[in-house]
């Protein structure tokens, strides 16, 4: 094998290995996108529970101070 065909057999040695680098790379970006949405849907999730848990704080603190207010003036 003449020094050409070595660079040659090298250069596409070194193709193949950065072509696979590149398709690993492209498989963590994907997971780790996957990984955002999933976050971002757990956090959507829990403002949405926060939120009903204030409305019903708020509808049972009203409820509270009418039946107080009713009781002191009966």
């Amino acid at each position: 094998m003449c020094a050409a065909d070595e660079r040659v057999a090298g250069a596409l040695k070194a193709k193949e290995s950065a072509l696979q680098e590149a398709n690993k790379w492209c498989l963590e970006l994907g997971q780790a996108r996957e990984d955002g949405l999933r976050l971002e849907a757990a956090v959507q999730a829990a403002n949405e529970n926060a939120r009903q848990l204030k409305m019903a704080y708020d509808r049972d603190s009203v409820i509270a101070l009418q039946s107080k207010l009713g009781g002191a003036t009966s």
